[in-house]
């Protein structure tokens, strides 16, 4: 997780770069409990916004962070640079 120290954006945010949960506790509720220490830690801080990326094909990650009311906001885009034309 990382928090936008500068402060330019109109209200404050975090970004969660990762939450993961070996497979042999997931379905534990372990995951909820990491949610939302993370949530209330970072509303302690002031933040007001949380972001968070989950890769396309993640139906598991969407419904988990769905169920945590996060709502889809963007679309996030990728071009590979490794030398390739165009």
């Amino acid at each position: 997780m990382s928090i936008d120290e500068a402060r330019r954006a109109s209200r404050s945010f975090a970004t969660l770069d990762d939450l993961v949960v070996d497979a042999q506790f997931q379905g534990t509720g372990l995951g909820t409990q990491m949610f939302d220490w993370l949530c209330a830690d970072l509303r302690q801080r002031g933040i007001a916004r949380l972001f968070l990326e989950s890769g396309i094909g993640n139906e598991d990650a969407h419904r988990f962070f769905k169920a945590r009311g996060c709502t889809p906001v963007s679309v996030t885009m990728l071009k590979e640079l490794d030398g390739q034309e165009g």
